[in-house]
C-alpha cells in the first residue's frame, strides 16, 4: 500500500527546491562578479595602455595585449566568440583590435591532454587509444573545442574534443544575458 505523502514530505521538497533556486542563483552571482571584474580590469588597462595622448612603451603595450586575449579566454567561450566576431569588423572596431583578437579564431589556449583522454575514454572505452591514434598536438583551437589528427582503421581522421565545462559555462552567460535583456515585469504589462 503506497504511503501518502504528508505535510513534512511536501515542506522538504519546498525546501530543497529554495536551496536549488538560491545556489543557482548564487553561481550566476558569481559568474557575474567574475565577468565583471575581468572586463573592468581589460578595459581600464586599455584606457591606459592604448591611449595615444600619452603613448607608452611597446613592451607594455604588448603585454596589455596579451592579459587582454587572456581575459576574453579566461572569461570562457560566449566571450571569446564575441571577440572573434569583434575581429571581423573593422568597420566598428580599432584595426589593432581586429588584427589581435583575429588569432582566437583557431589558436585560443588548449585544454590538457588528460582532459581530452578522458573525452576519448568516456566515448569509446578504456581502450580507446588502440582503435584511434591521436597526435597530442592539436591543429586548432577555438572557444568550443580543439581538434587533433588521428588514424582510425587506417584512415585519416580529425577529432575534435569540447573543452571542459564547455555546456555549462555558455548556459550561465546566456542565463546572465536573459537577465539582462528579458522585459522588467513593469515593462510587460
Amino acid at each position: 500500500q503506497p504511503r501518502s505523502r504528508g505535510l513534512g514530505d511536501v515542506y522538504k521538497r519546498q525546501v530543497l527546491r529554495w536551496f536549488k533556486r538560491a545556489a543557482h542563483r548564487l553561481r550566476l552571482a558569481l559568474r557575474l562578479g567574475y565577468l565583471t571584474c575581468l572586463g573592468a580590469s581589460a578595459v581600464s588597462l586599455g584606457v591606459v595602455c592604448l591611449n595615444e595622448a600619452a603613448p607608452l612603451p611597446s613592451a607594455l603595450v604588448e603585454a596589455y595585449w596579451r592579459y587582454a586575449i587572456w581575459a576574453v579566454e579566461t572569461a570562457g567561450p560566449t566571450f571569446v566568440k564575441l571577440a572573434q566576431w569583434a575581429s571581423t569588423r573593422p568597420d566598428m572596431f580599432d584595426a589593432a583590435l581586429c588584427a589581435r583578437f583575429a588569432v582566437l579564431h583557431d589558436a585560443t589556449t588548449p585544454h590538457a591532454w588528460a582532459h581530452t583522454a578522458e573525452v576519448m575514454a568516456s566515448a569509446f572505452g578504456d581502450d580507446w587509444a588502440r582503435r584511434v591514434e591521436l597526435e597530442k598536438e592539436t591543429i586548432g583551437s577555438g572557444c568550443i573545442a580543439q581538434v587533433y589528427r588521428g588514424f582510425c582503421d587506417g584512415r585519416k581522421v580529425a577529432v575534435k574534443v569540447c573543452h571542459p565545462q564547455i555546456q555549462e559555462k555558455v548556459s550561465a552567460d546566456m542565463r546572465i544575458c536573459l537577465l539582462y535583456t528579458s522585459p522588467s515585469p513593469r515593462d510587460r504589462g
